[in-house]
């Protein structure tokens, strides 16, 4: 089903506060959507011994959370917390009235590994109505900082949700053309999610190729 998704990047500007860019500039280092591409600041970069100690810590029992392989890797992850999966089940469009909803995936790149932990969802200034969806809202470039400061920038911008009125939900031709902006510029992997009425469609874009990893499953929430 058609879905207007308006896909913005998120960067600090001179004065410490947040502004919008479009898709092409994610390449941009100062952006918090490619800070994964660039340094991390001040930050202490930590040693191959320490990621792998820190992973094997990681990886274990993590009850609730979903796990999908990573493609074309051995022994990979993306692993998404039941909070994030349960937040983004909760603005599914199960009644005619209810409009599109949408935000910003956040987490931790550990090796090959993927880490989603939290989703920023609509506020006042989105732009939402029952098949469209703009992220406007300076809540989530914000929200996307906040983490990224606190966590000298290892809590990075990882992908894009947003909601379809429909049951089975896939991208749409917007979609895939909005989403294809952010991605074309990045050398790391992004995850895409569409929430549906019932089910879920989630991808993950990597050196410009949109690989589906989970696609018509049945999420969490249901009635």
């Amino acid at each position: 089903m058609p879905s207007l998704h308006s896909i913005r990047c998120i960067c600090p500007d001179e004065c410490g506060g947040t502004r919008h860019r479009h898709g092409r500039r994610l390449a941009e280092r100062k952006c918090i959507s490619a800070v994964s591409d660039a340094s991390y600041g001040t930050g202490r970069r930590e040693s191959g011994e320490e990621q792998r100690s820190r992973t094997d810590r990681w990886m274990p029992s993590m009850p609730g959370t979903l796990v999908l392989p990573r493609p074309g890797e051995r022994a990979a992850w993306i692993l998404i917390e039941d909070s994030v999966v349960a937040q983004i089940a909760s603005h599914r469009q199960r009644l005619l009235g209810d409009s599109e909803a949408g935000g910003v995936l956040l987490g931790y790149r550990r090796q090959k590994h993927l880490h989603i932990v939290h989703a920023t969802t609509p506020d006042h200034e989105d732009s939402r109505t029952r098949f469209s969806f703009d992220r406007l809202d300076e809540s989530h470039a914000r929200i996307a900082a906040k983490h990224w400061a606190l966590t000298d920038g290892r809590c990075d911008y990882l992908g894009e949700w947003h909601t379809h009125p429909e049951r089975y939900p896939t991208p749409s031709g917007v979609d895939r053309r909005e989403w294809r902006k952010i991605y074309e510029h990045r050398s790391r992997p992004l995850l895409f999610w569409i929430e549906g009425t019932e089910c879920r469609w989630i991808g993950m874009a990597h050196k410009s190729r949109l690989v589906v990893l989970e696609s018509s499953v049945e999420g969490v929430g249901q009635a």
